[in-house]
């Protein structure tokens, strides 16, 4: 735990040394304790993790520490441990199951049905909340996420958890409800640190251009730069946006939040409005990217694959993401 808290801080040295330490001791518990199941909760952690590195760079974990490992060993260690249902670690293990599920699997309807598997109480538990509105905004259920994060507990007697109303703003958003705003507004206002902060204030800025409201747009934008870091994706993005000094074309955003919701068909219905005649090249390129991708969403997948080869056709010399994703 000490070792992730240190990769999101960005102290990889004692990071990489935790989990190097921890990798040992998890190994010979394993060997002098091998009736222990959760014992593999962890192992099988460190193991998916490190068969989710790309070849090409497993050489520098193999030089520098004694860790190895597949995601299917590390799926079969936490199975092992989901064996028994009475340690006080199974949510811990089945939440841990379903994320590796969803982000090293690529299976997110599998990841919903464990969550949904595990005892959990959003109404009364906030980290509950996170862990199914995370899971559901990621796997093609963003109504249930937005009534489970509507439902939220807001005791003041309870531990703030300022990113629900992240995680809020974003699911409305993906249905183009403009009220969205004031909830990256009330996460900006409670969050004191670093991460997600130019990313809810660039997500403001679009509910103002989605409003019809270009001059609010370029105000909110030009406060990327003044708060919070952009080591994340969504905050570098953000901060690239910030300094264009073009805005994201309207259509080609209508489809891409829809998209994400897998609103597919209203996604469908804004690609289609964009005259693709009238886009820059790079405008261009992500129309072919964002229609393949919607199609996919459709299961229209003769017709997906045209696009995402005209993509990486257009898109091979480009260093925007498109072709290469």
């Amino acid at each position: 735990h000490w070792a992730l808290i240190r990769i999101r801080f960005e102290a990889y040295y004692p990071a990489f040394r935790d989990i190097n330490k921890a990798n040992k001791l998890l190994r010979e518990n394993a060997k002098q304790f091998p009736d222990f199941l959760p014992t593999y909760k962890d192992l099988g952690l460190l193991h998916a993790s490190v068969g989710a590195v790309p070849p090409q760079f497993k050489w520098g974990i193999e030089l520098f520490s004694s860790l190895n490992g597949s995601i299917e060993e590390g799926s079969k260690e936490l199975e092992l441990a989901l064996s028994d249902t009475t340690h006080p670690f199974y949510r811990e293990t089945a939440a841990l199951y379903a994320f590796l599920q969803l982000h090293l699997q690529g299976q997110p309807a599998a990841a919903w049905k464990t969550v949904n598997k595990i005892d959990l109480d959003p109404r009364k538990n906030k980290l509950h909340c996170f862990l199914l509105a995370n899971v559901a905004m990621r796997s093609g259920h963003n109504d249930r996420a937005l009534q489970l994060l509507e439902q939220q507990p807001r005791e003041r007697e309870t531990l703030d958890f300022a990113y629900l109303d992240f995680m809020f703003g974003m699911a409305k958003i993906r249905t183009l409800d403009l009220s969205a705003g004031l909830y990256f507004q009330s996460f900006l206002s409670r969050f004191n640190g670093l991460h997600f902060v130019k990313e809810a204030t660039q997500k403001i800025a679009w509910c103002e251009l989605l409003r019809g409201d270009e001059n609010d747009y370029y105000e909110r934008l030009a406060e990327v730069g003044r708060r919070g870091n952009a080591t994340n994706g969504g905050d570098a993005n953000a901060l690239n946006e910030s300094q264009r000094g073009k805005p994201v074309h309207l259509g080609l955003l209508r489809a891409r939040l829809l998209f994400d919701g897998a609103y597919y068909q209203r996604a469908r219905q804004a690609i289609d409005a964009v005259d693709a005649a009238q886009l820059s090249a790079a405008e261009k390129l992500e129309h072919s990217y964002r229609t393949g991708r919607i199609l996919h969403g459709l299961k229209d997948y003769t017709g997906a694959l045209s696009f995402y080869e005209r993509t990486i056709a257009q898109g091979q010399a480009s260093e925007l993401f498109f072709a290469c994703n």
